[in-house]
């Protein structure tokens, strides 16, 4: 940077070079598949022919993350493989899934609870005790519990148990 130091202000200036813009020339997935490979691309925002950019590849990250999460694999590692051809000025990316174990809910537990019944609350709560894990379900859980109106906050948190395989609610 240039830096300026006058006798009220600082100036700093960047001289920045942006490169050449590269594109995508190929997108694929592989390792554990439990859903077909087109559902998974249909879902992801990097697409052939696209400009490269790496804010789509950690929001396809989170997607998939949520659509592995949701069927109950809560440990999902999703790597992107980049492939970078600097002649041509694209990109192949390839994401590999690891899905790992399926994750259970050993136990739902209520606390700070002093007025309202649990059965109240546990209605409301769309987690079965060994049920798989969902994303989705401790998502609507939360909206349902807050939606009854009697709670100033809740708080719906996944907890780990000794068992990487479960967690408590």
């Amino acid at each position: 940077p240039n830096i300026n130091i006058g006798e009220k202000f600082i100036s700093i200036h960047f001289k920045i070079e942006e490169g050449a813009q590269y594109k995508i020339k190929k997108v694929a997935i592989t390792g554990d598949l439990i859903f077909p490979k087109e559902e998974l691309l249909e879902n992801i925002q990097c697409k052939e022919t696209q400009l490269y950019n790496r804010e789509f590849i950690r929001e396809d990250i989170l997607t998939i993350s949520d659509l592995y999460s949701n069927k109950g694999f809560a440990n999902v590692d999703i790597s992107p493989i980049v492939d970078k051809n600097s002649s041509e000025k694209v990109m192949s990316i390839t994401y590999s899934i690891n899905k790992g174990m399926p994750v259970y809910f050993s136990r739902v537990n209520i606390s700070g609870n002093s007025k309202t019944r649990d059965k109240v609350i546990r209605r409301e709560i769309k987690i079965l005790e060994q049920g798989l894990y969902s994303k989705e379900n401790i998502q609507k859980s939360h909206d349902n519990v807050n939606r009854l109106g009697y709670f100033s906050e809740v708080d719906i948190q996944p907890v780990k148990t000794s068992d990487e395989n479960e967690m408590d609610l």
